[in-house]
């Protein structure tokens, strides 16, 4: 997501939070501007605190996480892998095998 988000806004500062629960915390007492989750939390979280508003990124409610431990080295080699997968066009060839032609299925 930190990739994503630097591509798309690239003036965010990011901060990482331990748990969902403790980045809402820290939108709702105006440390931060902005959370990100999955749609999911979102919708749950919008709807315990009303005066939150819930809004999904372009693009990304069609992808995958993939959890690590806090300060794991291979955070930085998934990230690089990632982006070299995205730079060589392999996610969006594997997106339209996968994802949007269904022949596959049959």
């Amino acid at each position: 997501m930190d990739i994503w988000l630097h591509q798309h806004i690239a003036s965010a500062d990011i901060i990482t939070f331990d748990s969902n629960n403790q980045a809402i915390e820290a939108l709702m007492s105006g440390h931060v501007d902005a959370v990100v989750v999955d749609g999911a939390q979102g919708r749950a979280f919008s709807q315990k605190y009303p005066e939150l508003s819930y809004h999904v990124l372009a693009k990304a409610d069609d992808g995958y996480g993939i959890a690590l431990q806090k300060n794991s080295p291979l955070t930085k080699q998934i990230n690089q892998a990632l982006a070299n997968l995205i730079k060589r066009g392999d996610i969006s060839k594997l997106k339209k095998k996968w994802l949007e032609d269904n022949s596959w299925m049959n």
